[in-house]
């Protein structure tokens, strides 16, 4: 109960995994990849070159992800991202390609 408390998760990630009916919808690959760029303070431009992408698909993620979790600023993003541990959480599976 302590690590709730304090912020942490009531479930592990294998938890919601199985569970179908979770509250919370699960990143993107590509969402998780862009947030673990923010959470370690890569500037855009560097988020862009790392993934092969445009930075302006990156910035279009990262407002996408501020919005999702209500915050305004790619600071309040990583905190949240942090404290809520969603780079730990299972990521959406993508569907193949026809």
């Amino acid at each position: 109960m302590a690590l709730i408390a304090e912020g942490g998760l009531a479930f592990t990630p294998e938890q919601l995994r199985v569970s179908r009916n979770a509250a919370w919808a699960p990143l993107t690959a590509r969402e998780h990849e862009v947030l673990d760029g923010i959470t370690r303070g890569r500037s855009n431009d560097e988020i862009a070159m790392d993934l092969g992408l445009a930075k302006k698909t990156v910035e279009a993620y990262i407002t996408r992800l501020l919005a999702r979790y209500e915050v305004m600023t790619r600071t309040e993003l990583a905190v949240h991202a942090e404290r809520s541990q969603l780079l730990d959480l299972p990521v959406r599976p993508t569907k193949p390609r026809a």
